[in-house]
């Protein structure tokens, strides 16, 4: 059941072909705009998806809706911007409904380990590492791939969100084994293993400081709040204890608009976007957009780049443009600032900028209570 593309709503019997986790050829492509982009979901694919569908929910023969059936966007091969409709079962979303139905008023946040996975058939891991790979592991994965009615599969780690809670310890190529215990074989079982209360790790203190290049026997103690995993590099078997990231529905609190300049505290897309050597000099600090007729904009200030420096002063936070910008406060004059900016391919540029106090004054909106935004001039 669900709409059209002239916003009528219809109903027709279809035919559920699948469900999957877009991997390889088939994983949704990163933009070169930056712009959020969904990863580690197992989409249910229609064998006779009706013509010009633009969303609904896919419901069984007793009225009960199964998944909502979604339009997702993505950007093709030659840039051009694709839309096609997707099922996402109620299994990904079911947990937090039931928990804003008893606490309505408390957001609810998912735990996420900042990595992109991929399905792998266990038939290849067993013509390379299947040798070495644990038994109990296999029977595991086994019994839970038998019992979502799918064939044996394992999830390898493709992407490590840069300065997320998985970089220097996971990497691209490593086999996820299980979580806080539990076998995975698809980006719902992390989730619902990181939801789950992990068993603290009987290790001695002197382990504390082992990293994931050190094998499982010597594994991380876990606390509360961290997670277990374990996962398969090279031929051994590494186990360690890291702390998710807590993900809101929320966007950003706080908004800077500077002689034009839309600045914001730098997003998650944005880092993955660029790759792990840009993160690690990127500030926390980035350009959303460009006012038309501002003087950034007359400067031929671009959007999207991060900014590092205000007149020798180094950048992390909105705060900290603020105060560079302090002894201009108040000023009448055109003041001329410099400005070292770092893009998006990792190249710096220095340019210098003309504040306009009287017309372009500096603004900072702030969310308050209710969600109301506020706005402060300086």
């Amino acid at each position: 059941m669900g709409f059209d593309g002239q916003h009528n709503a219809f109903s027709s019997k279809v035919t559920v072909a699948g469900a999957y986790l877009p991997s390889g050829r088939d994983e949704f492509p990163v933009w070169d705009v930056p712009r959020f982009r969904e990863r580690n979901l197992e989409i249910v694919v229609l064998a006779d998806t009706p013509e010009d569908v633009r969303g609904g929910v896919l419901c069984d023969p007793n009225g009960v809706v199964r998944a909502i059936f979604a339009a997702f966007d993505w950007q093709g091969s030659q840039g051009e911007e694709t839309t096609e409709s997707f099922g996402i079962s109620v299994g990904v979303f079911a947990p937090y409904v039931e928990a804003l139905r008893k606490q309505p008023k408390v957001a609810p946040v998912v735990a996420s380990l900042d990595i992109e996975v991929s399905a792998v058939d266990v038939a290849i891991l067993a013509r390379g590492e299947g040798g070495r790979l644990p038994e109990e592991w296999w029977k595991a994965i086994g019994k839970r791939c038998a019992q979502q009615g799918q064939l044996a599969r394992a999830l390898r780690v493709s992407r490590v969100l840069p300065m997320g809670a998985s970089a220097g310890m996971l990497l691209p190529g490593d086999i996820l084994l299980s979580i806080n215990g539990h076998t995975v074989t698809c980006g719902l079982d992390m989730e619902e293993a990181l939801r789950l209360p992990n068993n603290v790790l009987k290790r001695p203190a002197a382990a504390k400081k082992a990293a994931a290049v050190e094998p499982k026997d010597i594994a991380t103690p876990s606390r509360p709040g961290e997670a277990k995993v374990r996962f398969f590099r090279e031929g051994k078997d590494f186990e360690v204890a890291m702390a998710p990231a807590m993900l809101g529905s929320d966007d950003d609190s706080q908004v800077m608009i500077w002689a034009g300049v839309v600045l914001r505290h730098t997003p998650r897309c944005i880092l993955e976007r660029c790759g792990e050597s840009i993160a690690q000099r990127a500030s926390g600090v980035f350009a959303q957009a460009v006012m038309g007729g501002s003087p950034a904009d007359a400067r031929d200030f671009m959007a999207h780049w991060f900014l590092v420096e205000v007149d020798g002063h180094p950048i992390q936070t909105l705060d900290d443009v603020l105060k560079a910008l302090e002894p201009a406060a108040g000023a009448v004059e055109r003041r001329w600032i410099r400005v070292r900016m770092l893009d998006l391919n990792g190249q710096e540029h220095v340019k210098a900028l003309q504040c306009d106090p009287l017309y372009f004054p500096t603004l900072v909106l702030r969310r308050g209570e209710h969600g109301r935004w506020q706005c402060e001039q300086h």
